[in-house]
């Protein structure tokens, strides 16, 4: 089964993860709080309210 994240920008929730060590996770984490802002401007070009 494929990692999944919850919908929607905020908050970004883990779903399932059969594919990836809790270290990975951790990184994947850290990267997306870190990139948080570019992420909303891209969602928000991509799904404009």
């Amino acid at each position: 089964m494929p990692t999944v994240l919850t919908a929607g920008p905020e908050p970004v929730a883990l779903a399932r993860s059969p594919g990836f060590s809790p270290a990975e996770l951790r990184r994947i984490h850290r990267l997306v709080d870190e990139n948080r802002s570019l992420i909303l401007e891209k969602w928000n070009e991509r799904f404009p309210s």
